[in-house]
């Protein structure tokens, strides 16, 4: 290791110490085995679906990308079945199982970053669910502890970050979509990636960007000449480039070649704050990982970056959990909707309310109408109060009741405090409904697994309807 390097490291360790430190990963970390050499992760699955959907390999590059993959399979007269006509979405469901069946360890790189517990989130350019392997092997022995956050393409709700972060469990953010057999659900091809960024236009994922601004970024394993770190470089600063807008140093490391002058030129001209790590990623994770060791152990966890947000909620969709309260409950409410959230639950929340402008109880009905559960906050203000927004929302629900098939409850009452069901002011189909006791708002393991089992019963459900 080179004296340079160290005191990059140290000096990065810095920020990492601090809990102000965001990887954001990129498929160029990502190198697997393949017929007795090394590949990049994303070339190998390009072969296999390559392979998968009986493409001619002499048609495709000697290192193919899955946009190629992807482009040679449409300009086939005939799909995988020989039959019916090609369309991207044959390609979707036929690339889990290729991760699934692959029979390769996990990267070592991934498990050394996965050992820097100081990293509480990362943001993952890539669909492949690796990294969060490797935080589970890491840190929790094999046990499914990461959270697993996406931004989605097909959803009504792109998907964001909870307010804040649990410290005893890191989350992976995948920007563009994690792997899934639904099409057009991540970022495959050169158009999947055109759509999603057309619809962040739209739809920014407003707590994880504040958690960029907020932060020092670490790229790790992104190409230089690639747009997309422009992009993203962009949307964490506040003004343009050359203005600043930035509180600390962002992180670039990767092999400085031919490809990647224009854009170290560009920085040192428009972001020179933005520091170029020449050194190549597998590497640098490495010799991190092992700076990282000697420093703090391996052992002590960090700071988390608190997140204030108050954006807009957008609409619910199936799926969704949608959470009721009067504005006194509004603390336990989000400690509810926080809990949920980080449970791999969705959650429909209304943080600010009579907001100026909006069609706000037109937009309500149409949201407790698309949820799937309705959750009210039950308390001694809720109930002592006979008008208030939520009271139209606890209508509109108690509406909906009818319309549902009796053996799958609609509106599951959460209380808080002491209230007991016979309290004056709450209204009878709720004190008919199973009650849960979560004091202030907080959740626990069986409340978590009883919710996420009334999710899965309500996807059954609409796949037999």
């Amino acid at each position: 290791m080179s004296d340079f390097l160290v005191e990059q490291i140290d000096d990065l360790l810095e920020d990492i110490a601090s809990g102000t430190v965001i990887p954001v990963v990129g498929a160029d970390l990502l190198r697997v085995p393949h017929d007795g050499s090394e590949v990049p992760l994303y070339s190998y699955i390009a072969i296999k679906l390559a392979a998968r959907l009986r493409l001619p390999r002499e048609h495709l590059p000697e290192v193919p990308t899955l946009n190629a993959v992807v482009c040679e399979y449409l300009r086939q007269p005939y799909g995988w079945d020989g039959v019916s006509r090609p369309v991207a979405e044959d390609v979707y469901y036929k690339i889990p199982p290729i991760l699934r069946d692959a029979p390769f360890s996990l990267p070592q790189p991934l498990l050394d970053l996965a050992s820097i517990d100081r990293f509480n989130l990362f943001v993952s350019l890539t669909f492949d669910p690796l990294l969060a392997n490797a935080l589970n092997m890491v840190r929790f022995g094999g046990q499914e502890r990461t959270i697993e956050l996406k931004y989605s393409q097909t959803s009504d709700i792109p998907g964001d970050l909870p307010l804040q972060l649990e410290p005893e469990r890191p989350v992976v953010y995948y920007l563009f979509g994690r792997m899934s057999s639904l099409a057009f659900d991540y970022v495959v091809s050169d158009e999947d990636m055109l759509e999603f960024v057309r619809r962040m236009q739209a739809f920014l994922p407003t707590h994880l960007f504040t958690a960029l601004k907020d932060n020092h970024l670490l790229f790790i394993g992104c190409a230089f000449s690639d747009w997309l770190v422009r992009f993203l470089l962009r949307i964490a600063y506040e003004r343009r480039l050359s203005q600043g807008g930035r509180r600390g140093r962002d992180r670039l490391v990767g092999s400085v070649g031919e490809p990647a002058n224009n854009f170290v030129q560009f920085l040192g001209a428009f972001s020179p704050r933005t520091v170029v790590m020449s050194h190549p990623a597998v590497e640098f994770v490495g010799a991190l990982a092992a700076r990282y060791r000697e420093h703090f152990g391996g052992a002590a966890k960090g700071s988390v970056p608190r997140l204030a947000i108050d954006s807009g909620p957008g609409e619910a969709e199936e799926g969704t959990v949608f959470i009721s309260y009067a504005r006194e409950n509004a603390v336990a409410a989000r400690r509810l909707h926080d809990f949920l959230l980080s449970n791999n639950i969705k959650v429909w929340f209304a943080e600010k309310k009579n907001r100026g402008g909006d069609d706000w109880e037109g937009a309500q009905r149409r949201n407790i109408d698309l949820c799937s559960y309705f959750i009210p906050i039950i308390s001694a203000q809720s109930a002592r109060r006979i008008e208030g927004e939520y009271r139209g929302e606890w209508s509109q629900a108690i509406r909906r009741v009818p319309k549902r098939d009796e053996s799958m409850p609609f509106i599951i009452p959460v209380v808080i405090d002491d209230t007991t069901v016979d309290t004056e002011g709450i209204p009878d189909p709720f004190k008919k409904a199973h009650w849960e006791w979560l004091p202030d708002g907080q959740g626990t393991a069986e409340f978590a697994a009883m919710m996420r089992e009334r999710v899965r019963d309500y996807a059954r459900g609409k796949r037999r309807g």
